[in-house]
């Protein structure tokens, strides 16, 4: 009986959670993202010089991916109508590769270059960037001014240790 009442207050619990949490993304806020965080994207390559034994099962990869003529590896946020930032991590640009042409796809599936380079950094892990024949309407306000959270810090500490701190 008390495993029957135990299972009954949780589930309770979990639906009243779930009936508030449901509507609380605002449809401008869901608007505002779509068109300020756009998806970097290269293009793929379809000749391959490796020959396979037989045919690779290309069944098991879904439809999207399958029939889409970019690979998706990445997002990228608009911080003025002209720039965009990114992961640096996500350009590998110290690393050599047969993906030279990198690009950006808005939330109607249009594929916009990217032009110009304009910060790096692999350390701090950013990218600012400009794209070709494109303006954003909306973008991202970037914070300068950060401060990190007691629970920022907690993790931190036990995640890279003590050597790290001053205690």
């Amino acid at each position: 009986m008390q495993k029957k009442t135990f299972f009954l207050l949780l589930f309770l619990n979990l639906l009243i959670i779930n009936l508030f949490t449901q509507n609380s993304f605002n449809k401008d806020i869901y608007n505002f993202i779509n068109e300020s965080v756009f998806e970097i994207v290269l293009k793929k390559i379809n000749s391959d010089s490796l020959k396979y034994e037989k045919p690779l099962p290309y069944n098991l990869i879904p439809f999207s991916v399958r029939n889409d003529d970019y690979l998706s590896i990445g997002t990228a946020f608009a911080v003025s109508q002209t720039t965009f930032m990114s992961a640096a991590h996500v350009f590998f640009l110290e690393n050599e590769s047969q993906f030279n042409n990198f690009y950006i796809r808005d939330k109607e599936g249009k594929v916009y270059e990217i032009d110009q380079i304009i910060k790096y950094s692999n350390l701090k892990d950013y990218i600012l960037f400009t794209v070709k024949n494109l303006k954003v309407n909306k973008t991202l306000k970037v914070n300068y001014k950060f401060t990190i959270s007691f629970y920022a810090l907690v993790y931190l500490f036990l995640k890279q240790g003590c050597y790290l701190s001053h205690a």
